[in-house]
């Protein structure tokens, strides 16, 4: 019974596919951000905060919204914030990962080079999942 289970396995993966798992988390993610933020007034904080925050520094979560730091994703609380001088990075996740949102200006493009999967929500706001 067993190895006729076995032959069909290979075949429900190529019926079904095989997606890393943050193609598959991250969009989750971000509808849970998108069911309790508006992108406007969390990239307005995000600005407002740089201008008198900007620099490698860890936010105190005190100074994070409410509806993110209220907010969970897959069974992680919301962790940490820290800004660098063009963007606010909100992170979640643990030991087996993390994921958040990068959230700068406009103009502001995630660094696609840092082995982050990346979602563009708006404009200057992104989700982000750790492919490593």
């Amino acid at each position: 019974m067993g190895l006729v289970f076995l032959r069909f396995i290979p075949v429900a993966l190529i019926l079904t596919g095989c997606h890393p798992s943050y193609e598959t988390q991250l969009p989750k993610f971000a509808e849970d951000v998108k069911g309790a933020a508006n992108p406007t007034n969390l990239q307005n904080w995000a600005i407002d905060f740089l201008k008198t925050n900007a620099g490698s520094q860890f936010i105190d979560k005190t100074n994070v919204p409410l509806y993110i730091r209220n907010l969970n994703s897959q069974g992680s609380p919301f962790q940490w914030a820290f800004c660098n001088s063009n963007y606010v990075s909100l992170v979640w996740g643990g030991g087996f990962g993390h994921w958040g949102i990068d959230v700068g200006s406009q103009s502001f493009k995630a660094d696609d080079t840092n082995w982050n999967y990346y979602i563009e929500w708006k404009p200057g706001i992104y989700f982000w999942h750790e492919t490593h």
